[in-house]
């Protein structure tokens, strides 16, 4: 049994800095649950979801034992029992604006849980409540859970310094937890840099936990072995230096780099100028509904045209999709004469001739076959190649449906990426590896600062225009 047994805990909370085993805690808590009702146990994303179910999987815990959705998920699974008990407007049980929807629903089973109308369903259904991630929930969230506590044992589980999700509204407040959820423990060890045999950065980064709750700067003349810190030089200079960084991280092994939050495209051109560097994507996937939007079957040199635009998106060494669309245009209006025809440009032909989505798919595929193209952006492609499948098989009735498909589906899996991959720290959240490169760290606030020095269990580069940081 654990250390701590979270079955054992009848209303209480749980912090857990990044790395520290709450994931391992959760696992070895549900292993020791043979009661007749499962546990309850939430957390905020679909990812999340996929990613904590193949962890407990892997430990070898029953599916029997536990019962996990996300908070949203679970939501809508009562409101849709209870609409009239919860009166809510059933349209927003659609979510078809997610923006307006979600609040909605968050608000409305709030009352009906505290109303005390379902407390019997709870109580016949479940023998726990354990929340995942707690410092993300909204405050209706936290008065849904609050409410289910009036009638089932309730553990909640997260760490404040985590709490990047504060563009979507008000958070519940870490210090007034006690208020509600007053059995306290707090996890001490960090197991993630002991088990990598970097016990000394796992004790910087507690150090640096401390500065940073304090608002206290953190001097980065004074880091362990494997902390490196990095001044930015000119911009040709700093390519090269972010390049060779790069490379030592990745002797360790594996390496996330965090890269601007607001600028998409700064991470899209480290990852198209440093070999092997892939794209985490955000799951909403905007690239490809453009795609989708733009492509007209109707129109076939559009269509090679944006084929063309996503693929330079997405794969590197490839000319201009207006130069690209400009060749095939003159190859088809006066032969291929003095031509050479490429691969790609047989395949655009063949989309003129017959236009299609199996087309757009081959003049893909074609363009990434191309001599000196690498692929950064695996998810935005693949995506795009599944969304053409579903569409050109019938199996949804357009393409932008297709494309909705495929995000939905993603929306499921747990995150991988490959050996290095960048992103921000919101979607890198959740990752780790054995190496993490930190762009730009003199930008973070505190708690991104946070989430991004904790990814890298061996290494840590961290690029800053001053050895103080002194994060908001």
């Amino acid at each position: 049994m654990p250390a701590i047994d979270l079955l054992a805990i009848e209303r209480g909370h749980i912090s857990a800095p990044a790395g520290y085993g709450k994931t391992q805690l959760i696992a070895d808590s549900l292993a020791g649950h043979n009661a007749m009702r499962p546990v309850l146990v939430l957390t905020h994303t679909n990812g999340g979801v996929a990613a904590l179910r193949k962890r407990l999987a892997k430990h070898g815990v029953s599916s029997d034992a536990y019962t996990l959705r996300t908070l949203d998920g679970w939501a809508l699974r009562l409101l849709s029992a209870y609409p009239s008990r919860a009166e809510i407007d059933i349209r927003h049980l659609d979510v078809t604006r997610p923006g307006q929807d979600y609040p909605e629903i968050q608000r409305r089973v709030r009352g009906l849980v505290a109303s005390g109308h379902i407390k019997d369903v709870l109580c016949a259904s479940y023998s726990h409540v354990i929340v995942d991630e707690y410092q993300d929930c909204s405050l209706d969230q936290h008065a849904m859970i609050v409410g289910c506590a009036e009638v089932l044992p309730t553990v909640v589980l997260g760490d404040p310094m985590q709490s990047v999700f504060g563009f979507a509204g008000r958070r519940v407040d870490w210090n007034d937890l006690p208020a509600d959820f007053p059995e306290h423990h707090e996890l001490d060890t960090p197991w993630r840099w002991n088990n990598a045999k970097a016990p000394e950065i796992g004790r910087w980064l507690a150090c640096v936990r401390r500065a940073l709750i304090n608002r206290d700067p953190i001097d980065l003349n004074d880091v362990p072995a494997g902390v490196v810190w990095q001044r930015p030089g000119p911009s040709h200079q700093r390519r090269r230096s972010e390049a060779a960084a790069l490379r030592q991280l990745a002797r360790a092994g594996s390496v996330l780099v965090i890269g601007p939050s607001a600028e998409a495209n700064a991470r899209h051109d480290f990852a198209r100028r440093n070999p092997g560097v892939t794209v985490v994507e955000p799951v909403e996937l905007r690239r490809l509904a453009a795609f989708a939007r733009n492509l007209n079957l109707d129109e076939p040199l559009n269509m090679i045209e944006e084929c063309a635009r996503l693929a330079r998106d997405v794969l590197t060494g490839l000319t201009r999709a207006d130069v690209f669309r400009g060749r095939i245009e003159r190859i088809h209006e006066n032969g291929p004469g003095r031509f050479q025809l490429t691969e790609a440009d047989q395949a655009a032909l063949g989309l003129i001739a017959r236009p299609s989505y199996a087309a757009a798919t081959a003049l893909l595929q074609a363009l990434r076959a191309s001599a000196q193209t690498r692929l950064f952006r695996p998810t935005i492609y693949n995506a795009a190649l599944g969304a053409l499948s579903r569409a050109s098989t019938g199996q949804v009735e357009s393409l932008s449906a297709a494309t909705r498909a495929e995000r939905d589906v993603r929306r499921h899996q747990a995150r991988t990426v490959g050996k290095m991959a960048i992103g921000s720290t919101l979607l890198l959240k959740g990752l780790e590896a054995d190496g993490c490169m930190i762009m730009n760290a003199h930008t973070l606030d505190r708690y991104d600062l946070y989430v991004a020095l904790t990814r890298g269990a061996k290494g840590i580069c961290i690029w800053s225009n001053s050895d103080t940081l002194e994060p908001a």
